[in-house]
């Protein structure tokens, strides 16, 4: 469920509560066992080794979220504090692809011909999918797939900024009990997609002191839609983020499903092994330097590719224009949809990066719900835009029958009655 507007809202689904690794053990990669980091001359790679290798690195020159510091304390302040996106990269600058991404693979690629790598799919360029960035930062989306949405979709940055400046949508990071010191273990952290605050005419307010503006939680993106405030609760959850050196780090590798709307345009992307991460201010007012990075299901983001091309020309629904289209954004593939490599196997995930600023704000009200576009409906349908609920009216026991030209017995009508009780 999102608002129905010309720009880019950010709508999150829960990927599941985390359990993170206490404080001070090794995440410089994704959750998992910490791995020795190795490199060979002129192999190529460097990080994680073996048949399935990847997610965690011993490799300096790995970029990684910095760990939890040995010894920080729990938080201190009584408040929380709610940072919202003030701006959101989506990559579409090639010189910012490495800036706003991070490792997620753990290992870093620096020829096309190394070896430990998954085998790019057809029509992929070694060059493009298998060489990372200096420091090992996966970011395929950016490199390949941004440029081909771009042509759906022209000013896509700048329009998402506009978007963002007239309070059309945020993305909100609530973490209670954030103080002033540089480092913190065991913060409970919380993720909300939000519209902005409507006048009593229901027009759009824009942020303009954002210190005092109430953003509004999709009900999509909250378990319930009681209260406000500090009373509503988000589905996605980070237990235990911490702070590490004034950078806040959501915690180990989740699963985000967001859905990203330029022009009324919306491309759903689900994030695996998900991680996110700001550097914090003195004043916990601003937040820079934001990265979400992860992993998307190469076919899965075909097909909302596929969905997207949809809204904008229906024509392109289907036929050979779009199916060559899909097929380049699946070749993008640079990894297996786990985050892992695999050499014996077809690469089948698109790492990406997104980058963010945020700026301190508060939680409001729930937003209004609203139904989501159907860019391709079904051969014959009219339904172009899907209800947030339906009711469904059972009448097989009378019209239904009374349609059946042969006579049913009145055990036959009782046998029909209690299956359909049964299925509920």
């Amino acid at each position: 469920m999102r608002p129905a507007v010309a720009s880019l809202p950010l709508v999150l689904a829960c990927g599941g509560v985390l359990d993170l690794p206490p404080p001070g053990a090794s995440t410089a990669g994704a959750a998992g066992s910490s791995a020795a980091g190795w490199s060979a001359a002129g192999s190529g790679v460097a990080g994680a080794a073996g048949a399935h290798a990847g997610k965690a690195s011993a490799d300096p020159n790995i970029k990684a979220p910095p760990a939890p510091s040995p010894g920080a304390p729990a938080g201190d302040d009584p408040g929380a504090n709610v940072q919202a996106v003030s701006r959101l990269e989506l990559g579409t600058d090639a010189s910012r692809i490495h800036a706003i991404a991070y490792s997620v693979d753990g290992l870093r690629f620096t020829t096309p011909d190394a070896p430990g790598h998954c085998r790019p799919r057809e029509g992929a360029k070694a060059l493009d999918v298998v060489v990372d960035g200096p420091m090992g930062e996966d970011n395929s989306f950016g490199k390949l797939v941004a440029p081909i949405i771009a042509g759906f979709t022209p000013d896509a940055q700048a329009k998402l900024d506009a978007s963002i400046a007239e309070g059309t949508f945020s993305l909100l990071v609530r973490v209670p009990h954030l103080g002033a010191q540089s480092s913190y273990a065991g913060l409970p952290a919380e993720l909300f997609a939000a519209g902005g605050m409507r006048d009593a005419e229901g027009e759009l307010i824009a942020p303009t002191d954002w210190s005092s503006y109430a953003w509004e939680p999709l009900p999509s993106s909250l378990e319930s839609t009681a209260g406000e405030g500090d009373a509503l609760r988000s589905k996605v959850r980070f237990p235990s983020s911490w702070v590490s050196g004034d950078r806040w780090v959501s915690g180990a590798p989740s699963t985000l499903s967001l859905g990203l709307t330029v022009s009324g345009q919306t491309l759903q992307l689900e994030v695996r092994e998900a991680r996110m991460s700001h550097a914090l201010d003195a004043s916990r007012d601003h937040g820079e330097a934001g990265v979400i990075s992860g992993v998307l299901g190469a076919e899965a983001l075909g097909a909302s590719v596929r969905a997207l091309a949809g809204k904008a020309s229906p024509s392109l629904c289907k036929g050979a224009l779009i199916d060559t289209i899909v097929l380049q954004v699946e070749a993008a593939s640079d990894m297996m949809q786990d985050g892992t490599q695999d050499p014996g196997a077809t690469c089948d995930g698109i790492s990406i990066g997104l980058g963010y600023q945020t700026r301190r704000s508060r939680v409001g009200k729930a937003a209004p719900a609203s139904g989501t576009s159907n860019p391709c409906p079904l051969r014959g349908s009219m339904f172009t835009t899907l209800p947030t609920e339906v009711s469904i009216y059972e009448v097989s026991p009378r019209a239904g029958l009374q349609n059946e030209s042969a006579y049913v017995t009145t055990d036959g009508k009782r046998r029909l009655v209690e299956a359909l009780v049964s299925a509920g």
